[in-house]
């Protein structure tokens, strides 16, 4: 069922997520602020159109983006992302009753990924190696990673 949503935060997962009548509904690839509209399955929904983009929706650094499940923010800017990653760190200690400051993030420079997940898949084509589908298993074919090393 498609129906307009209203994204109100990041999860920890950097999916977005819309506050509805049941409860919470994670939406990949959307930001605070956005009005999407997806196809909802219990918990978690497909985007189908942003109607309402966020200011702080840039273009993703890689054609696969939406595609591969390797990177699952690039659509967020810089500085959000920062604070979205140590605003995660602090909501983990204080669940756990550690009060401390924390920090601002070090960023790294773009292209500098150091470690990506490969996958390894037997076919009857023989042996298949590569990145998998946002939230699947198939391995997909991947051109190119602008976000490795």
């Amino acid at each position: 069922m498609t129906a307009r949503f209203t994204i109100t935060r990041l999860g920890s997962q950097a999916d977005g997520v819309a506050e509805t009548e049941t409860g919470e509904l994670f939406i990949p690839f959307t930001l605070p602020g956005e009005t999407v509209t997806a196809a909802r399955e219990k918990d978690r929904a497909t985007l189908m159109s942003v109607l309402e983009a966020s200011p702080l929706r840039i273009d993703p650094a890689c054609r696969h983006f939406t595609e591969c499940g390797g990177c699952a923010i690039q659509h967020l800017e810089a500085e959000a992302y920062h604070r979205w990653k140590r605003d995660k760190v602090a909501h983990a200690l204080n669940s756990k009753g550690i009060t401390c400051d924390i920090d601002a993030l070090v960023p790294c420079a773009p292209q500098t990924r150091r470690r990506v997940v490969f996958t390894a898949r037997r076919s009857e084509a023989g042996m298949l190696l590569g990145f998998v589908r946002a939230l699947s298993s198939e391995v997909i074919s991947i051109e190119e990673c602008p976000i490795s090393l």
